[in-house]
Protein backbone atom coordinates (compact mmCIF):
# COMPACT_ATOMS: atom_id res chain seq x y z
CA UNK A 1 0.00 0.00 0.00
CA UNK A 2 1.76 3.25 -0.98
CA UNK A 3 0.98 6.54 1.25
CA UNK A 4 -0.63 9.34 -0.56
CA UNK A 5 2.02 11.52 1.24
CA UNK A 6 5.64 10.56 -0.40
CA UNK A 7 6.96 12.44 1.81
CA UNK A 8 5.62 10.45 5.32
CA UNK A 9 6.10 11.00 8.26
CA UNK A 10 7.05 14.44 7.18
CA UNK A 11 4.44 16.53 6.07
CA UNK A 12 6.73 18.10 2.75
CA UNK A 13 10.34 17.49 1.53
CA UNK A 14 11.41 20.65 3.69
CA UNK A 15 10.45 19.25 6.85
CA UNK A 16 12.16 15.97 6.42
CA UNK A 17 15.49 17.82 4.88
CA UNK A 18 14.94 20.26 8.07
CA UNK A 19 14.64 16.96 10.59
CA UNK A 20 17.97 15.31 8.31
CA UNK A 21 20.23 18.69 9.11
CA UNK A 22 19.30 18.18 12.69
CA UNK A 23 20.34 14.98 12.77
CA UNK A 24 23.56 15.65 10.97
CA UNK A 25 24.64 18.65 13.76
CA UNK A 26 23.75 16.32 16.19
CA UNK A 27 20.82 18.97 17.07
CA UNK A 28 18.97 15.72 17.93
CA UNK A 29 20.64 13.14 19.97
CA UNK A 30 18.90 9.64 21.01
CA UNK A 31 20.52 9.46 25.16
CA UNK A 32 22.89 7.28 25.73
CA UNK A 33 22.79 4.65 28.93
CA UNK A 34 24.93 5.16 31.68
CA UNK A 35 27.84 3.71 31.82
CA UNK A 36 27.69 -0.14 33.42
CA UNK A 37 31.40 -1.64 34.52
CA UNK A 38 29.61 -5.03 33.63
CA UNK A 39 29.14 -4.13 29.76
CA UNK A 40 33.27 -2.80 29.67
CA UNK A 41 35.67 -5.40 27.97
CA UNK A 42 38.92 -6.63 29.91
CA UNK A 43 42.26 -5.06 28.85
CA UNK A 44 43.23 -8.54 27.63
CA UNK A 45 40.39 -9.10 25.49
CA UNK A 46 42.46 -10.28 22.36
CA UNK A 47 41.97 -7.34 20.22
CA UNK A 48 44.49 -6.13 17.97
CA UNK A 49 46.77 -3.25 18.76
CA UNK A 50 46.64 -0.51 16.16
CA UNK A 51 49.45 1.88 17.66
CA UNK A 52 51.74 3.06 14.63
CA UNK A 53 54.43 3.52 17.50
CA UNK A 54 54.66 0.15 18.39
CA UNK A 55 55.39 -1.26 15.03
Amino acid sequence: MESANRWRPFCCERCRMADLGDWLSEGNRIPALEDDPSMELPDDAGFPVNDPMQQ
